[in-house]
């Protein structure tokens, strides 16, 4: 056996694989040991972009809309250099919402922007109404120089002073754990199942099954997994909203209701596992891939006609028929 291991390890072929997982791992681990990206802002610091609004001081020092308006994106900071990563935003401000016909408060939020295309991702948490100073989580899915923070009024006062934005490095030492555990599974599968290996499994319709489901597997993630497709429309952005937003809600004491579109099934897994620091909602789709391969996997089952087949790659399981 340690024979013929050893001469598999020979093979061309197994040399270059090696070669690139260990180039790849070194690469994200250069990238976790590097300083954490981070910006002060002060209230003086923010830049005024409101419309309608007329942007002031409060007697505290903070700047923004002092007094009861329609909402709008009112102030925004000086650009930054930030790679790809997980972002704390600690904020200091004061938030008094306007209520909506019903009774229903607004939310005011903060999120990134950037004139690089596909390199922030989106989302737009709330700031907590009963708190003037909170910790929001942003991301960024690739490297660019001209990230802004964007503060977005709903409606109500709502004015800022200084702001704190600091790269999570524990998204980076993730990163270098997930590439490990990914390259030691393709390992084992492929010992496993690879012609010639002297581990291979003796049940080659096994292995032929194996490899269809992981075809199916990287095809349903694929569009979770690059710059491209699924990353250039919503339907992701607005998934990875909610997980992150029910996380927060009841991170906060609120369960958030339930969606009148979507089922809450696989959101609500995901966001229970965020709260618990079992995973996080990361740059470029990463806790959305379960739901999508599980979704993909649910699509091709159910039976439904190929001519809707890519849709399967845009909506989480929940929203297929079982």
């Amino acid at each position: 056996m340690k024979e013929k291991l050893r001469l598999l390890l020979r093979k061309p072929a197994v040399i270059a694989l090696l070669i690139a997982e260990l180039l790849v791992i070194g690469f994200a681990l250069a990238a976790a040991l590097r300083p954490a990206a981070a910006y002060t802002f002060t209230a003086d610091q923010w830049e005024n972009i409101a419309q309608e609004s007329e942007i002031g001081y409060d007697e505290d020092g903070r700047i923004g809309v002092t007094e009861m308006t329609d909402g709008e994106d009112i102030l925004q900071t000086p650009p930054m250099t930030l790679p790809k990563g997980h972002y704390k935003v600690t904020l200091d401000y004061r938030y008094v919402p306007s209520v909506w016909e019903g009774g229903v408060e607004r939310r005011s939020c903060v999120y990134f922007a950037s004139y690089d295309a596909g390199t922030v991702t989106g989302e737009k948490p709330c700031v907590n109404v009963k708190k003037q100073q909170d910790t929001l989580t942003l991301n960024v899915s690739d490297y660019s120089e001209t990230v802004r923070l964007v503060a977005h009024n709903d409606g109500g006062i709502f004015t800022l002073g200084t702001v704190h934005i600091e790269q999570d490095m524990l998204y980076a030492g993730a990163c270098v754990a997930g590439w490990l555990l990914l390259f030691v599974l393709l390992d084992a599968f492929l010992l496993l199942t690879v012609p010639g290996s002297p581990v291979r499994l003796a049940d080659a319709e096994l292995c032929a099954c194996l490899w269809v489901l992981c075809a199916v597997a990287v095809l349903t993630c694929a569009p979770a997994m690059t710059n491209s497709g699924a990353l250039q429309g919503s339907d992701w952005a607005f998934h990875l909203s909610r997980i992150e937003g029910i996380a927060q809600g009841l991170r906060g004491g609120a369960a958030p209701g339930p969606s009148l579109q979507h089922s809450e099934r696989w959101v609500w897994l995901c966001a229970l596992a965020v709260l618990w620091r079992i995973a996080a909602v990361l740059p470029g789709g990463t806790a959305l891939i379960g739901d999508e391969c599980a979704g993909g996997v649910s699509y091709l089952s159910a039976g439904t006609p190929a001519a809707d087949g890519w849709h399967c790659l845009f909506q989480p399981a929940a929203d297929f028929p079982a």
